[in-house]
């Protein structure tokens, strides 16, 4: 630890900074600055205006205002409002058929930004957005007042916003990310979730929140749910759809199997070339038979009580099989006709599972 020390010399104090080092085994004090007299040091402070130093988080939303702003993400969010013709507000007053720019000079796409940039670095309420912001570099490279930006900034933002909009920007964001860094898509991930909010049961504006079965126990707590799809190879989203808390995963997956088909043929993608994997929640007939129809290359699950033969034979043809991490499970594949198509079957014993059990 440093320390300050006077050293008289000639009849004249001088100060400096030490260091307590040892030499040759024993603690001696160490020069690492020379002061001067302590009128010196007076002029140098005197001389020079103290600094004043502040920290900033930078890192995190640095990396992700250069990821958006390569994908051009905030100018694909404006050109979609354009197009649509959104009132903008200025003074208090509404304007309607004017380009969408509102408060502090911000358009809607850069505000949207902002908030989302805020939303994956710190999951906190725009109403907290400000305060968390201000310790960040992100008004800097936004070139905004961030303490200005309350929540009633980023609602009228986001009341410009037409339900429409949505899909087609998330669209053009994929499309543009696919194009930059090559996803790919030859494999998609799809799943569907819910999540508990604590919006009150009088509230009834929202229709999306209602109870059912929550995977985080908070069955008492209305929620909303979302079906994500996303690529094999870094878990990229390419399409997502937030849906009623009380509809089962089979019954979205119903609804949304001809919106998955069009957002691949936006991009170009032969259906022919991708897999779609998705898990046994999403399972029927009817389902099954939708997916056939479609022509999807896919891989699923299925219920042991829906296939109780199935399962008979395998238990009694089972053989080792290693996988790509050297984890070796007992497997059986085979070929049979299930809901009137022969399929690829594969029965294993997940190992995981049996334990919990045991």
């Amino acid at each position: 630890m440093a320390s300050l020390q006077p050293l008289r010399v000639g009849g004249h104090t001088y100060w400096r900074i030490v260091e307590s080092r040892r030499v040759n085994g024993k603690p001696r004090p160490v020069p690492i600055l020379y002061l001067g007299r302590a009128d010196d040091v007076l002029a140098r402070f005197q001389e020079k205006p103290q600094l004043h130093v502040q920290s900033r988080s930078h890192g995190a939303v640095s990396a992700l205002w250069s990821l958006a702003s390569e994908l051009g993400v905030a100018a694909i969010i404006d050109r979609h409002m354009e197009k649509t013709g959104r009132r903008t507000v200025r003074g208090g007053r509404e304007v309607h058929g004017l380009p969408p720019r509102l408060l502090e000079g911000l358009t809607v796409g850069q505000s949207l930004l902002l908030i989302a940039i805020g939303r994956a670095c710190h999951a906190t309420s725009k109403r907290g957005f400000a305060d968390w912001a201000k310790d960040t570099s992100l008004g800097q490279m936004a070139g905004v007042d961030i303490q200005k930006l309350d929540s009633q900034h980023f609602w009228d933002q986001m009341d410009q916003m037409p339900l429409v909009n949505i899909g087609l920007i998330e669209q053009d964001i994929v499309s543009a990310a696919i194009k930059q860094f090559g996803l790919h898509l030859d494999t998609l991930l799809y799943d569907g979730t819910n999540f508990f909010t604590f919006i009150a049961s009088t509230n009834l504006k929202p229709k999306l929140p209602a109870r059912a079965h929550n995977k985080q126990k908070r069955n008492d707590l209305r929620q909303v749910s979302v079906a994500m799809l996303c690529t094999r190879q870094d878990g990229v989203p390419l399409w997502h759809h937030t849906y009623e808390g009380q509809v089962s995963d089979a019954r979205c997956f119903e609804s949304v199997l001809p919106l998955i088909k069009e957002r691949l043929k936006s991009f170009k993608a032969g259906l022919s070339n991708l897999t779609i994997v998705f898990d046994k929640g999403n399972v029927s007939k009817a389902n099954q038979q939708r997916v056939d129809e479609l022509k999807l290359h896919y891989v699923t699950g299925m219920t042991v009580a829906s296939q109780k033969k199935l399962v008979e034979t395998a238990n009694q043809n089972l053989s080792p099989v290693v996988l790509n991490n050297e984890e070796i499970v007992m497997a059986y594949r085979t070929q049979c006709r299930i809901w009137g198509k022969k399929r690829t079957v594969v029965v294993l014993i997940s190992e995981t599972l049996k334990a919990e059990i045991g």
